[in-house]
């Protein structure tokens, strides 16, 4: 099992080798004992499940990948995709799925270990790939099911679709602490393999990730009264040449840390205390 190697290689966790992976998965309250035997939890099914036993539960795909060359204002309604994954079966499966899906268009660098002396194969990226990724899996709202969770990939973007609104609002989703979630079972169990550990959401390691690499800030849509979340990643330096020239042709002469500011100001024409947290990352 996937999942049981993972658990037992991330170090901290109990140890349970010496279980077998029913009495494993009932040490993890994925299992409960009932009147007639110990029976999988909701959780269990979503998590490891059978075909079968997923499709009566879930009725639809978990996540539809695609991915378009070309840009997302050239998009169109009926626009068809290049390359598209979709992923109808549990959700260990469709984490595997979906990482297999954005590894055929991830910028791998040339860059050796200096210990190993070998190739590292991982994308700059991938942290806020994955914690977006798994965030869609765990905070889902799987009682929905008229809508698939998607994710649209474009040249200068990402679009991360998601049914189910978070509870927390957007401001502080970056903040430190603990946060109301809608599948605690599911964000315990993905957190015990090392995924979604600041307090069940992902997105500070987003942010970060996009903030080292330069990129403009990630941005998150929260609609309460659709039942959406959505998070979008641009694939564009913030502090750009053409930032700078401008800076210079102004006269304006600025550390960089507030220089990406006043560039982030000048891409949207307003900016708030929590942009400024965004943007260098300070909280409080």
């Amino acid at each position: 099992m996937w999942y049981r190697r993972q658990y037992e290689n991330k170090p901290g966790n109990r140890s349970y080798v010496d279980l077998d992976d029913t009495a494993f998965l009932f040490e993890l309250g994925l299992i409960k004992d009932t009147d007639k035997g110990r029976k999988p939890t909701i959780a269990s099914i979503l998590l490891f499940g059978q075909d079968g036993y997923l499709r009566g539960l879930l009725p639809r795909p978990v996540i539809d990948c695609q991915r378009y060359l070309f840009h997302h204002d050239d998009y169109s309604t009926g626009e068809r995709w290049h390359d598209r994954t979709i992923c109808d079966y549990n959700l260990v499966q469709s984490w595997l799925a979906v990482q297999e899906w954005y590894y055929r268009f991830a910028e791998i660098p040339f860059e050796i270990d200096p210990k190993t002396l070998q190739r590292k194969d991982i994308p700059q990226d991938y942290t806020a790939f994955r914690e977006a990724i798994i965030n869609m899996l765990i905070h889902q709202d799987y009682a929905d099911h008229s809508r698939k969770a998607e994710i649209c990939h474009f040249i200068n973007l990402t679009k991360f679709w998601n049914p189910g609104d978070a509870f927390t609002q957007v401001k502080d989703l970056l903040e430190p602490g603990e946060k109301e979630t809608r599948n605690p079972i599911l964000v315990t169990a993905f957190r015990r393999i090392g995924f979604s550990e600041n307090a069940g959401w992902g997105m500070r390691d987003v942010f970060k990730n996009w903030r080292e690499l330069g990129r403009v800030p990630p941005e998150i849509r929260n609609d309460k009264s659709k039942k959406v979340f959505e998070l979008t990643l641009q694939n564009e330096i913030l502090l750009s040449e053409e930032q700078i020239k401008i800076q210079k042709k102004i006269g304006v002469d600025l550390p960089k840390k507030e220089a990406a500011v006043f560039a982030y100001a000048c891409r949207k024409k307003q900016i708030s205390i929590y942009n400024i947290r965004d943007i260098l990352g300070i909280h409080g």
